[in-house]
This record gives structure tokens, C-alpha cells and sequence, in this order.
């Protein structure tokens, strides 16, 4: 959505332009959900009939973005980017960032 917001100013030269919420982070959590796992992992055993499970091994390091049961984190959050959506240009989105995350319970991270 912030890119969006970056489209818009670029193609419709809108220099002023207020957006909410105005402020946004990015932030890294690991997660322990051996449920949806498995059901990701199952999932190729039958995909329409079909046995997709050699496309397993391609889904397991693929980085999720989804909304999770707070229950299933297992670490402490770190924030990676602060975006001031009605500041922000497209270079401002590719970036880097080191991050720690604190384990807070003895599972597996999924």
C-alpha cells in the first residue's frame, strides 16, 4: 500500500497529499504454529487431485505475510523500517536492516 501511495504521487504529480494512518513500521516476529505448517505442507500432497509434493521443499523458506494468533509467536518483535507514508518515495522501500529476536518460548520455529 505504501508503494501505491508513492505511485500516486509520481503519476498524478501530487505534491500534497495527506494520507492515514500516516505512520507505519515493518516489523519481524518468529513464529511456532505447527498447525498452519503442516497444513501448508499437506496442502501439495493433493492439489486437485494431483500430487504436488515435490513443490514442498519450495514453500518451507518462503517468508509469510499473513495475520497471526498472538498465541503462536514466539519471540519478541523488532521493528525493521519506520515509513512517514506522506514522506515516503520508492527508494525509501528498499532497504536493509539488522534485527534481533529474543526466543520467549522452547518450540519449533515454523
Amino acid at each position: 500500500e505504501v508503494l501505491c501511495v508513492c505511485k500516486i504521487k509520481y503519476y498524478y504529480f501530487v505534491s500534497v497529499v495527506t494520507v492515514y494512518p500516516d505512520l507505519c513500521t515493518i516489523s519481524l516476529v518468529a513464529v511456532g504454529d505447527m498447525n498452519k505448517y503442516m497444513d501448508k505442507l499437506l496442502f501439495w500432497e493433493d492439489v486437485y487431485g494431483f500430487d504436488m509434493s515435490c513443490m514442498k521443499r519450495a514453500v518451507i523458506p518462503e517468508a509469510v505475510v499473513e495475520v497471526l494468533d498472538p498465541s503462536t509467536l514466539i519471540s519478541t518483535a523488532s521493528v525493521i523500517k519506520h515509513i512517514d507514508c506522506n514522506t515516503v518515495s520508492t527508494p525509501d522501500l528498499e532497504f536493509s536492516s539488522d534485527f534481533t529476536l529474543s526466543v520467549t518460548m522452547k518450540t519449533q520455529c515454523t
